[in-house]
This record gives C-alpha cells, structure tokens and sequence, in this order.
C-alpha cells in the first residue's frame, strides 16, 4: 500500500469499501491510477539528468500532492472517483514533460518548437546583442544547447502536459504498436483530454481557469451517472497542492551533496531543506522549520517569497471558489504570510534577524512621472514623439517576425494632430502585433520593465525571440515619456491575431495621478487590422514656446511643420511613416529604409532641423560607408559647414540620437548609451571610415572645389583625422599656393630650410 492511498482524499473516492456497489468500477480507475502512476514514475525519474538544478520532481513529489491536497481540502471535502481519477492524472503529468523522454521525437520534437528556438535565442544573446542567425538556432554550440534545454523544458512542459495523456510512444522494435501512459483505451479517450487539460492549467494564470476548462464532465463509459467531474474544482486543488508542496521531501541532504546546485536552485534546496510537512491551523497553512544560519539569509528570504506566493494562490483560488458557488477548501491562507518577523517565528532564524528593508516607493506616481518625464529627457517635448515612434516600429518588427511571407517593409504608422471641443490631440497609431489586455494592463504599466527583453514575452508571444527580432526598447521607460505632453492619454490596442471585438482601451485622465480604467473601444474606433493608437491631449500648444513644434534655432523661434519633425526624428527607420497635416491631407514622410537610396538633398533637409537650410549642401559629394563584407554604415559627405551647423547624425534602429561635427548625411550608431537616448558611438569600423575618407578627397578634387585652404571650410584636416588620404589636395601652403602631399614630399628632400 501506498502512503497516499491513506490520505482522505484518496479513501473518500478510490479506496476499496466493504458492500460496494461500485466495486468494478471504483476497482477500474484505481488499478488505471495505479498503472499510470508506474509509468509514469519511470518517465520523472529522467528529469534529474536533464534538470540538475531542479528540486525533487520524481513520484515522490507526485505521490505528496494527494497528502497536501487532502490537507488543503480538509477531511469533509469530497470527490467522485471519476474527479479522484482525474485529479491523478493531473497530478501525475503535470510536471512530467521536463524531460526530453516526455517527447516521442525526442530532442528533435523539442527542436521544433517556438519555445526551443526562444531558449537558444536567450542564450544566445547573453552573449551577444546581435540577433542569432536562422543557422546558429538550429545548430547552436553544444555549450549553448546545454544551456538551452532546460530552458526549453521548463518553458514546454505545461503545454506538453497536456499532450501525455493521450500521445503514443512508438515502440523500441518497427512492429511495436507503442505504448501509452494511460493504457486503458475508453478511459484514455474519453477522459485523457480533460487529465491532460487540467494538468497544463497548474501553469496558466488563476483567472484564466473558469474560461479555458469545461463547465462539466459527464460520467464515462460503464461508471454510475452521478460520477461526475468538476474540472475547475480538480484544477483548483492541483493548483494549491503543487504550490504548497515545500518541505524537506524536496530536497533531500544527500541528494543535494551530489546535485551541488548553484544561483537560485541552491537557495530553492536550502530552504526547502530546512523545512518539515506543513499543518494545518483552522483555515492557515502552517510552515515550520529548522534555523536558518547567518549564511542562509538569501535562501531565508527565498521562503518567505515563496509562503507569500502560496498565500496569494490559496486566497485567490477561495475566491474563485466561492464566486463560482462551489465548496470552499478549509485552507485559504499561509499564517505568517504577511510578515518576515512574524515567520520567522515559525521559521526561526540563527544569529540574523529578518528585518524587511527591501526597496519601497511610497510615490510610485511622483517617482515615475519624475524619471519617464522631464527630470530625466529635459523639457524638450521631441523626445516623447521619438519614444512613441519607436514603440511604434519595435511593434511593427514584431509583427514582420509573427507573420511569414510578409514583405520587408510590412508596416506603418501614422502621426497627427487633430483638435476637437476639449483640445489638440497628438495621435500616433501602428498596425504592429498590437497588446491583448494582459500586456496592456501589466507589463505595458511596469515601469523599467521592457516586454521584448522579459521572460513574458516568451508565454504571450512564443517563438518571437527565436526569429531574430531586435527591438529598440530597451528599458522600459519610454512610454511614460507621453505625459511630458499631456495628462489625458489614450492607449487603444488590439493584438494582431485578435477579433475586431477585442480591442480596448486603457484612459489615464489625470496623467499618473489616478488609475487608469481599461474599457471597450467603439466599433467605429477599433483598429480593423491589429496594432495600437497613442492619443495625447496636449497640454500646451504645439505652436507656441514649449510647444511640440516650436523650434528655438533663433532669437524668436519658428515653428516646424509636424511632418518635418517626425522625418527628422527618425530618418532612418526600416518603417514608413505617414503624417497628416492640418487639413487632413496624408504625407510619407519616411519610406522604409528610403535613406539608402533618395536624392542626397532630400536626405539632408530630411536631417536638418535648424530651419537655416542655406547651410545644407548639395550632397554631391554623398556616398555609402561599405565594408569589404558589404555590410553598410551610413550614408554620407564631408561638411564644409561649420561643426555646430553641419547636417549630420547618428541613428541607432532608425532614430535619432546625436549630431555629428564636419559631417554632412548619417552614420548608423550601435547599442544607446544612457537611457535618455541622447547619445550613441558610431559603430562603423576605422578601415571603412578611412577608405570612406579617401574617397571624398578624390570627389572633392574632381568638383575642382575652390577656398580648398579656408580656415572654417577645409576638407583637408576632417580627412586626415578620419584616417583618410588627401589625394591632390592641399595640405599646406606656398605663398598663395596649395601643395599636396605628394608635392610637399618632393619638396623636402631638395628643400633644406622650409
């Protein structure tokens, strides 16, 4: 006998009874329960070799679940034997797919995956910021693979879950039929897909659970009637009883010597070492524990983390009970939960004391409307239009990533000012892959937390990162730069695989001073293909002194046209961009990556934002910075304008970042150096620069330019610096005369006083 077929759960529903009606088929799932959980148990013990670092995960920690779910539950709670069957069978697969051996085809299955090529794509890129190559996620090195796969397992296991209940395995010989974990046929089919359903939901989000599991299920073939199954009630009990499971059963002190985990993992096994079985006090949850020594105070914390999130699992699960009318566990909270000082009375601690100094901001408005507004960019309102342009593109490329077959230049977004009875309204909207109210409401809201470099990526977009998306966003700030202009602001979004019926909108009326209130977008308001719509309220006109479109270049000031401002912002965007002016008549300001290829003159007033245009050259002397590889680095002449008037500057993912002195067109920039985006390194090699160099010199000498040797309009000094050979140009003079460098050289060996 086993130890958990004593537990109330298990007698209440599956135990054999005296004068049972049932008896054949209670006897049925029990000896199912029991084959399963035997293959089952073959299949965990696999998963310590491909997760090192992992806690227990064996049949011991299955075979625990019944006792905690039975203490949760307490000992009136009951089950049918068909929810008890189901309810094992959840618990047998739940983790069981964290292994390759959960895979019939193995690593070449898991290789398939979204979630393989996302986890190589990480690896990969802790290393590097280039995005990998299509070659290198498919045949990454074997340091990177190690790494990748526990990942991928991690990532995958819920989802294949799902899958085990009713997935063949072939046999070891070609005329095998294969083998099933649930060997039963009619309890497979009909009950294999609920098992495996519930299994995967221990992984989903609580409130996802009374949408994506069934009302009810029905009793299976040759079970009495009344042997229903409450799916939600069973995920329920799952849910707590495996987040519950802390305790020394976890992580064993021999195992541990022979483990050796490191980081986290290590922390994960001292302080589950640390702890007994836990009990029950009324309806608390109780952890106790061994001391924690002075050097125990990061895996101290760890536990109390951890109590926290069971705390909030078992609090929110009794409220789902409840609102959905069924039977309430006797547990719904961990005691102690709330307070380091108060566990460490049950958890005691040795030598150390657990005082909570962790960061707290008491304004979280005040904090961070100082640093993603003015106190951080400066009081140029620009920069909150550059940030929404480059949410805008990171939005589009994802979306290029998402749908295969689109064309390169897939994308747009539309800038405009509109006005109507309460103000002018700043609009920038994209048809990129758009928010679902997850994104819109979570991470969209977390300030310094950046969707594309966080692990939620992966769960609401799979297999994005492993298809070579580089966003510019990096830290999770820039769209709160949008209340540096107005307090009233609009976010509407819908993802690009969602209905027309699911887009919303997100309103802050009162800038960050208020909650915002996420509501239904009007029929006549919602995107039609996907993609997301900033509205601003601007609360100081455009025009005027501090306005979006004044420009302080001189004593008074002009005014920019809104769609001089947005091409200049980002001249170099791989995305084209649309504005509409006053009269509603529409401008493509930017063409997909159309820098490479326009009129030289037209790139440059592109660039020059000034409004003194007499200082803009021709561009004749224009050309490409490319490698010997044909990798490009910019586009671009030598100025004659003085260094604070030249047009030029330096992008980094197609926007704007600083200027550049005695350069006239763009150098493209590598990786942002401060979060203000105010400045980056050009990243092209010096053998490019000083080719790139020479080159000019031998356009500027075949335009015979005149004034070769003025002070404020000399090539020469700018292409030495650069690395570059002057070619026939002067270097020096005689008299009024230029002498190259092949003439000065000349001279000086006949010459012997100069």
């Amino acid at each position: 006998m086993f130890e958990f077929e004593g537990t109330s759960l298990w007698k209440d529903s599956l135990a054999s009874r005296d004068a049972d009606p049932n008896q054949k088929a209670r006897e049925s799932l029990r000896v199912t329960l029991l084959d399963i959980r035997n293959r089952v148990a073959a299949l965990v013990s696999l998963i310590s070799a491909e997760i090192p670092g992992l806690t227990v995960h064996d049949v011991t920690h299955l075979d625990a679940l019944w006792e905690t779910a039975s203490l949760i539950a307490g000992e009136d709670f009951h089950l049918t034997p068909a929810e008890a069957f189901v309810l094992g069978g959840a618990i047998l697969l739940h983790d069981a797919a964290h292994c390759r051996a959960a895979y019939p085809g193995g690593l070449a299955e898991i290789k398939q995956t979204p979630e393989w090529r996302d986890a190589v794509a990480m690896a990969l890129r802790r290393r590097s910021d280039e995005p990998p190559s299509a070659q290198t996620l498919d045949n990454p090195p074997q340091d990177i693979l190690d790494e990748s796969l526990p990942d991928a397992l991690r990532a995958l296991h819920a989802k294949q879950a799902e899958q085990l209940a009713v997935i063949r395995w072939p046999g070891p010989e070609a005329e095998d039929a294969g083998e099933h974990l649930i060997q039963d046929s009619d309890l497979r089919s009909y009950y294999g897909p609920l098992i495996g359903r519930i299994a995967a939901s221990h992984w989903w989000d609580l409130v996802d659970l009374e949408h994506r599991l069934p009302l009810c299920c029905n009793a299976g073939t040759d079970l009495p009637a009344v042997w229903t199954v409450d799916p939600l009630k069973i995920a329920c009990l799952l849910r707590v009883a495996d987040a519950a499971h802390i305790d020394h059963r976890r992580a064993p002190r021999w195992l541990r010597t022979l483990a050796r985990p490191t980081g986290v993992s290590r922390d994960h096994w001292r302080f589950q070492q640390r702890l007994g079985k836990p009990s029950r006090n009324a309806d608390a949850l109780v952890y106790t524990g061994s001391p924690f020594g002075s050097n125990e105070t990061d895996a101290w914390w760890l536990c109390f983390d951890t109590v926290r999130m069971i705390d909030r699992e078992l609090r929110g699960v009794d409220r789902l009970l409840e609102e959905t009318g069924r039977p309430r566990f006797v547990v719904n909270r961990v005691q102690a939960a709330d307070s380091p000082e108060r566990l460490a009375r049950l958890l005691p601690t040795s030598g150390w004391q657990p005082v909570d100094t962790s960061l707290r901001v008491s304004d979280v408005a005040g904090l961070v409307a100082k640093l993603g507004g003015k106190q951080l960019y400066g009081n140029d309102p620009k920069v909150a239009l550059r940030e929404l342009i480059q949410n805008a593109a990171d939005a589009i490329r994802a979306r290029r990533c998402c749908l295969p077959g689109v064309p390169d230049d897939y994308g747009l977004i539309q800038v405009a000012l509109r006005t109507d009875e309460t103000g002018i309204w700043l609009d920038v909207r994209d048809n990129g892959i758009g928010m679902g109210p997850r994104v819109l409401t979570g991470t969209l809201l977390d300030f310094g937390a950046s969707l594309w470099r966080s692990s939620d990526m992966r769960w609401e977009h799979p297999g994005l990162m492993g298809k070579g998306l580089k966003p510019a966003g990096r830290f999770g700030i820039g769209f709160f730069s949008v209340f540096m202009l107005g307090d009233h602001v609009e976010v509407t979004s819908r993802r690009y695989d969602a209905s027309h019926a699911d887009t919303r909108t997100l309103e802050f009326r009162q800038g960050l001073a208020s909650r915002p209130v996420l509501r239904d977008t009007p029929s006549d308001r919602a995107s039609r293909e996907g993609g997301t719509q900033v509205a601003v309220r601007l609360k100081v006109d455009p025009s005027v002194e501090g306005g979006l479109l004044f420009q302080t270049t001189t004593s008074k000031g002009s005014r920019l046209s809104l769609a001089r401002l947005a091409a200049a912002l980002c001249p170099t965007l791989d995305v084209s961009v649309e504005v509409a002016d006053d009269l509603g008549r529409v401008h493509r300001v930017v063409e997909a990556g159309d820098w490479w290829s326009m009129p030289a003159d037209g790139l440059l007033k592109r660039l020059w934002l000034d409004g003194n245009e007499k200082h803009v050259l021709t561009g004749s002397y224009m050309c490409t910075l490319e490698g010997s590889d044909g990798r490009r680095y910019g586009r671009a002449a030598i100025s004659t304008a003085p260094s604070f008037l030249a047009p030029g500057v330096v992008t980094t993912d197609g926007l704007r970042t600083s200027r550049l002195g005695h350069i006239a067109g763009v150098l493209l920039g590598g990786e942002i150096e401060t979060v203000v985006r105010d400045s980056s390194i050009p990243k092209v090699p010096l053998e490019v620069l000083s080719c790139w160099a020479t080159e000019q010199a031998s356009l500027i000498c075949q335009a015979d330019e005149p004034d070769w040797f003025c002070s404020d309009t000399s090539y020469v000094p700018i292409i030495l610096a650069l690395g570059g050979d002057p070619g026939a140009l002067p270097v020096v003079l005689k008299g009024s005369k230029g002498i190259t460098v092949s003439a000065l050289s000349k001279m000086l060996h006949v010459t012997k006083r100069v």
